[in-house]
């Protein structure tokens, strides 16, 4: 940009500046992400360990990418495609379908409220991205249904599940949520794809420095 010789105040306001600035701040958000998520692996190291996941870069298949048709892929549906195989839905039921149901019954099994129907049009609306961001007690309350089931199925007595499981899928879902709005944002600013691309792989690369600083580096 110095190169086209502009004045100060012109290079300021114009729209590569400002679409830099833009793309030094969502890397910075995500880089600050991969500490984070390193941070809390490493805390539960033996059952990261337990589960295999000790050489991958969590969260990492939850970031947009670029698909074979020219689209990017939508990391929420991704993130509830997960919570379904978690919870071992059909394959031919909807999300929407399929995760409402489980997240009403938990609920009812809490209250006495049974809403299966508005459980399930609040993940079509998150889906669709067409009714504003969800709020963080939903994506909580999804989480602790998913957990529950999940642990269920495993065979635990009561589908007992600890904070840090709830709290692991309740990241999961805002990590894949801010990741879809800030593709959003950038598509706005009508972000190059390359600049789009770059910006997203700063994690897996934060990642790698973190866990090496961190004393686990990834083999």
């Amino acid at each position: 940009m110095l190169s086209q010789g502009l004045e100060p105040e012109k290079l300021i306001a114009g729209a590569e500046f400002f679409n830099s600035r833009m793309a030094d701040l969502i890397s910075f958000i995500l880089r600050f992400a991969a500490w984070f998520i390193v941070d809390a692996s490493i805390l539960h190291w033996e059952q990261a360990v337990r589960e295999g996941k000790q050489n991958k870069i969590l969260f990492e298949p939850l970031l947009p990418s670029k698909q074979a048709d020219g689209q990017w892929s939508d990391s929420v549906r991704q993130c509830l495609e997960d919570f379904a195989r978690l919870c071992k839905c059909p394959p031919d039921a909807t999300l929407p379908s399929s995760l409402g149901r489980i997240w009403a019954d938990h609920d009812y099994s809490l209250t006495t409220d049974c809403d299966v129907e508005s459980k399930q049009h609040l993940l079509r609306d998150w889906l669709t991205n067409e009714m504003g961001r969800p709020t963080r007690q939903s994506v909580q309350s999804l989480a602790m249904a998913m957990a529950h089931k999940s642990a269920l199925l495993s065979g635990i007595k009561d589908g007992a599940t600890s904070p840090e499981e709830v709290n692991n899928l309740a990241y999961r879902f805002h990590f894949a949520e801010t990741c879809r709005f800030l593709l959003q944002e950038m598509q706005k600013r009508a972000f190059p794809d390359e600049l789009i691309e770059a910006v997203y792989s700063s994690f897996a690369l934060e990642y790698r420095i973190a866990r090496t600083a961190l004393g686990k580096p990834l083999a």
